[in-house]
């Protein structure tokens, strides 16, 4: 039975060690096993330290930027080396899913089994690693993995009317979307030759749209808030009508 899992973990790996030691850094990361991509996002002289811890622990890089308020890195996989969490995670049969990310001394990330036994196998690993907290779970269909490994621009724009991405790329240019917004709905229409009704109607359909088709997206930048995870985890324990708990 295909289920995702979420989890987050604190123990004393470099990158949430940094995180900890500096709350207002954010990482995230992606693996391949030969490569791993790190972006870090924070002030600039933290960001600077991130390069130089990293080559203190012997890091190998391809590729380095600290441009902006973000610090792009490509170096040399270690999780073999290293015997990583996710490089155990995947040899126990399970999937990762990426990115993981690093923010006040946690480490957050989701993950696939596809048979009975992998989550529990796994979870004993991670209470030898260090404190871990399940968020919570969910039960997935096969048709849905490739959207959770990668969104494209297909993907994000399904759906999304020729009219409704006209409308929206118009209404951003014209500061629709600024805060505060430097045009109403009226003018937009106006200019479109459109009734007000029928342009508020499209925006908000493709707006719909484009958040609906983000979804995936925003599960794996954000985690969800604690209260919300521990809240569906309650419910989903509730008792059935005839009395019976959920699996």
């Amino acid at each position: 039975m295909l289920t995702e899992f979420r989890v987050v973990l604190a123990h004393d790996c470099l990158l949430a060690t940094l995180t900890r030691e500096n709350p207002a850094l954010r990482m995230q990361e992606w693996c391949n096993r030969a490569v791993e991509v790190i972006q870090a996002t924070g002030p600039e002289d933290v960001r600077e330290d991130v390069v130089r811890r990293l080559k203190e622990e012997g890091s190998t890089f391809y590729f380095t930027e600290n441009t902006g308020s973000r610090l792009d890195l490509l170096r040399k996989c270690r999780c073999m080396e290293y015997h990583s969490l996710l490089y155990r995670l995947e040899s126990l049969g399970c999937m990762p899913l990426y990115p993981v990310t690093y923010e006040k001394g946690e480490e957050s990330f989701r993950f696939l089994t596809f048979e009975p036994g992998q989550a529990e196998n796994f979870l004993k690993e991670l209470a030898d690693e260090g404190h871990y907290r399940l968020l919570g779970k969910r039960l997935r269909e096969t048709n849905e993995v490739p959207r959770l490994l990668v969104t494209t621009t297909e993907d994000l724009f399904d759906g999304l009317s020729d009219v409704q991405a006209d409308l929206l790329r118009f209404a951003f240019e014209r500061g629709y979307y600024d805060s505060p917004r430097r045009v109403t709905t009226e003018a937009l229409a106006k200019a479109k030759g459109l009734a007000r009704s029928t342009l508020e109607e499209h925006l908000r359909k493709g707006e719909s749209r484009l958040v609906g088709n983000a979804a995936p997206l925003l599960e794996a930048w954000r985690q969800p808030p604690e209260k919300e995870a521990k809240a569906k985890s309650a419910k989903s324990k509730a008792p059935k009508r005839g009395g019976a708990r959920d699996a």
